[in-house]
C-alpha cells in the first residue's frame, strides 16, 4: 500500500488556519496523485496477471481529508495474493499448505488453462476431467512454491517512484491555487 497524506506539523497547522479553499485544493491535488500511482501501478501489473483481479484491485481511496492511499485488494481463491506479487514469497518454507492457498492454485491452474499431458489420444474434456481430478497437480505447484519461493514482482512502489515528482508538483500547484482563491497570495 502506497499512502500519501500531509504530515508535517507547520504544514498541517498552516493549513488548519488556512481558508478551506487550501485545504480543499491540496485534498484535490492529494487525490489527483493516487490516481497518478494507480494507473502507474496498473500499467506495471497489468501482463503479469492470470485473472484480472490484481489490475482491477489497484485503488485509490480517500481516507479522510488531506489522506489517500492507493492500496492493492485483489484476492485469488478467497485470499489475498497483492503482497504475495509486490514481495515474493521465500523458499525453504517446512509448512503445510493450508485449503484456501491451494484452492488459489487450482483457480490459477483453471484460468490460466493448464492441461496435464497425458499423451496425444488423450481428449480436451478428459484433461478437463483430469485437472478437476487431480489435487496432485494443484499440490505439486504448491510444494515447488513453498520450497522454491515467488520471485517478487514489484508493481506499487515502482509506481511510486515514477510519479513521485509529478505528484510533489501537484501538491505545490494544490497550495498554490489555493491560496490564491483564498486572496492570500498573487
Amino acid at each position: 500500500m502506497i499512502g500519501l497524506s500531509v504530515n508535517a506539523a507547520d504544514v498541517i497547522a498552516a493549513l488548519t488556519r488556512a481558508p478551506l479553499q487550501v485545504t480543499q485544493e491540496v485534498d484535490a491535488a492529494l487525490g489527483q496523485g493516487a490516481v497518478l500511482i494507480q494507473r502507474e501501478a496498473r500499467r506495471i501489473a497489468e501482463p503479469r496477471q492470470a485473472s484480472g483481479s490484481l489490475f482491477d484491485g489497484i485503488r485509490a481511496i480517500r481516507e479522510s481529508a488531506l489522506q489517500w492511499v492507493v492500496e492493492s485488494t485483489a484476492t485469488e481463491g478467497g485470499r489475498p495474493y497483492a503482497v504475495y506479487v509486490e514481495e515474493g514469497i521465500r523458499g525453504g518454507l517446512h509448512q503445510q499448505l493450508s485449503d484456501s492457498a491451494l484452492a488459489a492454485i487450482a483457480t490459477w491452474i483453471k484460468r490460466k488453462g493448464i492441461q496435464p499431458q497425458q499423451g496425444d489420444r488423450t481428449t480436451l474434456s478428459q484433461r478437463r476431467q483430469l485437472i478437476e481430478s487431480r489435487p496432485e497437480l494443484v499440490w505439486l505447484i504448491g510444494r515447488k512454491i513453498a520450497r522454491q519461493g515467488i520471485k517478487a514482482r514489484p508493481y506499487m512502489q515502482p509506481a511510486f517512484d515514477a510519479r513521485s515528482a509529478e505528484v510533489v508538483a501537484r501538491i505545490t500547484a494544490g497550495v498554490s491555487a489555493g491560496l490564491k482563491s483564498a486572496g492570500l497570495a498573487s
